[in-house]
């Protein structure tokens, strides 16, 4: 019981805290003898990536929290609203007193896709734009073309500026994403949403056609010509 009270008291005093820049809407709420963190995570556009930490006034904000679970720890974070698990009694033990928070989210990637984006369907064949933002200007990216089976096509080997008009290719189905990365520093990229690619024509639409020719070639080959009778011979004299 005295646990499931100094948690409740904690529960009270964090809920008026501050917070760092980046981070906004945090609550607290109990699960047994866990702490469920909730916050709200604010990026400048929807594909970048945080490292969230949380620290405590116990070592004077020097350590995170390592007894954790959910959206912290981790340096491929992205914005939306977010939840951590924290097992207060594992990580202190049986402290008592006073306990204040940081939450602190640090930028990973400024790199960013605007498009494709997550969902988009590209019909292969046809044109579409691919636009990045984030990298220096000037500098020469590379664009490569990802599926779902790990498998890689290059789109483009260099290109400079904010934008690259693709004519689709690739393999059909979904799953698929584009890696833009600096061609001379691999550790500078990005990374679209997963899209679909699509068959210019469909498959069925593909077969039925054949399906047509093929009747008309038997039809052509089967069916007899017409051809003249011959005349009666003559009679005998």
């Amino acid at each position: 019981m005295a646990t499931r009270i100094k948690l409740i008291f904690i529960l009270l005093l964090v809920s008026t805290l501050g917070f760092a820049q980046k981070v906004e809407n945090i609550s607290f709420a109990m699960d047994g003898d866990n702490v469920r963190i909730m916050y709200t995570l604010i990026g400048d556009f929807p594909e970048q990536t945080f490292e969230v930490k949380i620290y405590t006034s116990v070592d004077n904000f020097k350590n995170p929290l390592e007894e954790v679970k959910g959206d912290v720890n981790m340096k491929n974070i992205t914005p939306g609203k977010k939840e951590v698990v924290w097992d207060a009694k594992k990580e202190y033990k049986l402290f008592e007193g006073d306990i204040s928070f940081k939450i602190i989210a640090t930028v990973v990637s400024n790199y960013w896709i605007s498009s494709p984006t997550k969902g988009d369907v590209m019909k292969k064949g046809k044109y579409y734009d691919i636009s990045w933002e984030g990298f220096r200007p000037g500098t020469p990216v590379r664009i490569t073309l990802h599926y779902p089976n790990g498998k890689m096509d290059e789109i483009a080997s260099s290109v400079t500026g904010k934008n690259y008009h693709w004519k689709a290719t690739g393999s059909p189905g979904k799953g698929a994403f584009v890696r833009v990365s600096e061609v001379d520093n691999k550790n500078a990229f990005a990374k679209s949403g997963t899209f679909t690619i699509k068959r210019k024509v469909p498959l069925g639409a593909t077969v039925g056609a054949a399906a047509v020719v093929t009747g008309g070639i038997l039809y052509l080959i089967l069916k007899p010509e017409p051809i003249d009778p011959l005349p009666f011979p003559p009679d005998p004299e």
